[in-house]
């Protein structure tokens, strides 16, 4: 048996609860077509993960015997997409099916010690769409789960700059974080509020209001930790897109930055911030994608 497990990109929009003391990270994000997730699993005699080093031993801590596996195409590592929580997710997935296990996804996910900050990868990866995560800690569960319209995109802006935190380095700089001030507190939830209602009603305007304050609230939170509301690097790349009218959300501690659109502005929108990057000496990919409204795909190929 070969099976191929397809999946796509978590975009971080921002958290909504901070309780380090009780160890409680609420947060919401989207599921993005692309850049995709795509790993292969077949049967053999001797069981072998071909993946980076760390998320092949975070799927060894599944147990599984036999059947080997690969990553074929994956989002860029540390760079706010999400990649190690969707690359091991799937291939529990692929490899479960092969070995004749039926995985759980959730389970899958608590044993290889993701949500330690967020259920909103997991979430995404079993569900797809938009999703407000309960917080981290326990078993992954939401506050809300939602389609993406279809006639919004994702565009995505990935500049070559420096990654962003590993998850090493995340752990070390969140346990020394006390709780957001009330004014913080407050942006963040009143934003993802509102950008939830803008998903669930097919508002994107509103949509846009409540991701630009979750982000704010968010960023002003972790200010200390990455020089500013936004990274520095990239804020130049926000500040410029903001004067042309987009507005830029940063995914997790970046580099990637992203918007939310519709169909007939996509082209034009990612032309103009193409022509950003260029006038700011910056390099990088801009992709345009659809919403991903399923989770983890699986496809047996023989």
């Amino acid at each position: 048996m070969r099976v191929i497990v397809e999946g796509g990109s978590r975009l971080h929009a921002g958290f909504h609860t901070i309780d380090p003391a009780s160890g409680i990270w609420g947060g919401s994000g989207f599921y993005s077509q692309r850049p995709r997730v795509v790993v292969e699993a077949w049967e053999c005699s001797e069981h072998e993960i071909r993946a980076p080093a760390d998320i092949a031993t975070l799927v060894s801590k599944l147990g599984f015997e036999g059947g080997c596996a690969q990553v074929v195409e994956a989002p860029p590592r540390h760079s706010g997409l999400g990649s190690t929580t969707q690359v091991s997710l799937a291939l529990a997935y692929a490899l479960s099916r092969v070995v004749g296990e039926n995985l759980d996804l959730f389970r899958a996910a608590v044993m290889m010690g993701r949500g330690r900050f967020s259920w909103v990868g997991t979430l995404l990866a079993k569900h797809g769409g938009f999703v407000v995560d309960a917080g981290s800690g326990g078993e992954p569960s939401a506050i809300t789960l939602s389609p993406i319209p279809s006639s919004w995109r994702l565009l995505i802006v990935i500049p070559e700059l420096d990654r962003g935190l590993s998850e090493e380095e995340e752990s070390i700089l969140m346990k020394r974080l006390r709780s957001p001030s009330p004014k913080h507190e407050s942006m963040m939830a009143r934003g993802t509020l509102k950008l939830a209602l803008g998903v669930v009603r097919g508002d994107l305007e509103l949509a846009l209001v409540g991701l630009r304050e979750v982000q704010i609230g968010t960023g002003m939170y972790f200010a200390s930790s990455q020089g500013g509301v936004y990274r520095v690097d990239a804020a130049r790349i926000v500040d410029e897109a903001s004067r042309s009218g987009i507005y830029l959300a940063q995914s997790s501690w970046g580099p990637t930055l992203y918007t939310i659109t519709d169909s007939e502005k996509a082209r034009s929108d990612a032309s103009l911030l193409r022509g950003i990057l260029r006038e700011l000496g910056y390099r990088g990919d801009i992709i345009i994608s659809e919403p991903r409204n399923t989770g983890l795909s699986l496809e047996t190929l023989e």
